[in-house]
């Protein structure tokens, strides 16, 4: 744009000389007018690389009017024409113009512009911003000056005026991501790549695999397409990736190099678990494989260990305090693995644990959490061994035994019941603690056989008390044994060796009277205690007022 005033002096866009502005989009306003610049006249011509156009000459036209006072109901300027909004292209200068109508009896006002609320300095002669008379100028606009502009005009310090405009940026999008050159991705690991885009109107974005369209099945991508992940990335992944943002006023393109690196160390295994297997004849640990491999998995190293409660188990990784067991990475084409522990026979009443360590070409990922598992006592399998019975000549059943098979046993053996049947009658049982291995019990006279002697053992479950099988029964014939009364010591001796479940070592028993009261100390801590049976006996032999007068007095324990 430039202008020709009739003194043929030449005014280009956005220059001044005396009353006369010229604004960048080729607006000229003239100031403080009166009568005598009617005789003004000013030629526009508009030119570009393609040719020249020149208007016609136009003047101004000034009307006389009376100078209006301060306090007149006509002395009421105005902004004239204001727009609400501009719209430019990136890169153009932005003009916002103020033209003010009816000045009437004010001197020209000062103008001051805010940025979305924030004021604006046109101090710096080198700004892009400027201020020619009222009107604001903005070259070469990017999309950071998009927003809303205001104006305000103060005119005397008595009253003001103000308006706001809101200045649009159109252009073609503008990736702001910036791409290295060459990235590399570890070998079978997660390439992932952010596309920031700004611009006028929402853009397409579309993603470019060696200059084709990405199409593979290992790739995500976010709702809005702006965000790449691509999973188990291998060397014939390997390529140049692009972003591509587009919109109807044109395009930009983020570039990058992707690359497969060497197998790095990879991340940790996940839902570790242990449990007995099926079976119930070995520890199962289960796992799903990293979600990071960083390559190829090797193998998997089960680190393991075992103690009495798990606040006393401390699983290493290294050194010689626990065992170390090797999985190969290949042992089920599933996400999820699993593998039997080589611990040999397992070892009931008793915590173990694990922690899995998987491994590439890189070296030893990140070890997994410690998980433990409790194996709770089971029925033994096995019965006890080395069984047998014999008959005293008192009529006393003797019978002995020794603990099950040691792989049988599946806990710590806590009692032993002993079954027999005197001739056909009903099946009698005693029970006696761990420590015990043969107990004599008073057959009944006129009993001429006693049948299917044998012996159980029973280890403690979360359930209580669980038996195992029976031994052998045996039978043995009552005939050739004189009936021989037993003594008091003897009637003692067999209600101590019945009765008692203590710590294995047999108390003393003394009384000076069968039928009076009877005191039976028990020598062990009320706390291991778990069963205490008490019986009271009559002897057959016994004098009936004797009996009427028994008491037995049972004290309780703390």
């Amino acid at each position: 744009h430039t202008w020709t005033d009739a003194s043929a002096t030449t005014l280009k866009a956005g220059s001044m000389q005396g009353r006369v502005y010229i604004l960048p989009n080729g607006a000229l306003h003239l100031t403080d007018v009166d009568v005598a610049d009617s005789s003004a006249k000013f030629t526009l011509e508009l030119q570009n690389t393609r040719g020249l156009h020149r208007f016609n000459a136009v003047s101004a036209t000034v009307t006389q009017r009376r100078r209006r006072r301060q306090g007149d109901r006509f002395c009421a300027p105005t902004i004239a024409d204001f727009p609400a909004q501009v719209v430019v292209s990136v890169g153009d200068t932005a003009v916002v113009e103020v033209v003010i109508k009816d000045l009437g009896c004010h001197v020209q006002p000062s103008a001051g512009w805010s940025n979305n609320s924030q004021k604006m300095d046109f101090s710096d002669p080198k700004s892009r911003h400027k201020l020619i008379l009222y009107s604001l100028v903005l070259e070469n606009v990017g999309y950071n000056d998009a927003g809303m502009y205001a104006v305000n005009l103060v005119f005397n310090n008595t009253f003001s005026l103000s308006n706001r405009t809101e200045l649009i940026i159109k252009g073609p999008p503008v990736v702001e991501t910036v791409f290295a050159s060459v990235q590399d991705v570890p070998n079978r690991g997660v390439a992932r790549l952010n596309c920031a885009v700004s611009g006028w109107t929402p853009p397409t974005i579309r993603w470019l695999y060696n200059s084709r369209p990405l199409s593979r099945s290992n790739v995500d991508l976010s709702s809005d397409g702006r965000s790449l992940e691509m999973r188990d990335f291998v060397d014939a992944d390997r390529g140049v990736y692009q972003c591509v943002a587009q919109n109807s006023e044109g395009l930009d393109v983020a570039t990058t190099y992707l690359t497969a690196d060497a197998d790095g160390p990879p991340g940790p295994v996940s839902n570790v678990s242990l449990y007995l297997s099926s079976e119930q004849q070995a520890l199962v640990v289960s796992w799903i494989k990293p979600s990071f491999p960083n390559g190829v998995i090797l193998d998997f190293v089960i680190y393991y260990n075992f103690g009495v409660a798990a606040a006393l188990l401390e699983i290493k990784t290294t050194g010689s305090d626990s065992f170390v067991h090797q999985a190969p990475a290949n042992l089920t084409s599933t996400q999820e693995i699993s593998a039997h522990l080589p611990v040999g026979s397992i070892q009931y009443e008793t915590t173990y644990g694990v922690v899995i360590v998987a491994r590439t070409s890189g070296g030893a990922g990140e070890a997994s959490s410690a998980v433990t598992f409790y194996v709770e006592a089971m029925a033994p399998s096995g019965p006890p061994l080395g069984v047998s019975a014999r008959l005293t000549e008192s009529r006393r059943l003797v019978v002995s035994w020794n603990p099950p098979e040691a792989s049988l046993r599946r806990g710590v053996v806590r009692f032993y019941r002993i079954r027999y049947i005197e001739d056909a009658g009903a099946e009698r049982r005693t029970v006696v603690a761990a420590s015990t291995r043969s107990v004599q019990l008073l057959v009944a006279e006129g009993v001429t056989e006693v049948n299917n002697v044998s012996v159980a053992a029973a280890t403690n479950g979360s359930t209580g008390l669980l038996w195992g099988p029976y031994s052998e029964g045996m039978k043995i014939e009552v005939k050739d044994v004189t009936s021989v009364p037993p003594t008091v010591t003897e009637k003692m001796s067999n209600f101590v060796t019945t009765m008692a479940a203590s710590n294995g070592t047999q108390p003393s028993v003394v009384t000076s009277d069968l039928f009076e009261t009877l005191l039976y100390v028990i020598p062990a801590a009320a706390a291991v205690l778990l069963f205490l049976f008490i019986i009271p006996i009559c002897c057959c032999c016994c004098r009936e007022e004797k009996t009427k007068k028994r008491k037995m007095s049972i004290s309780t324990l703390d």
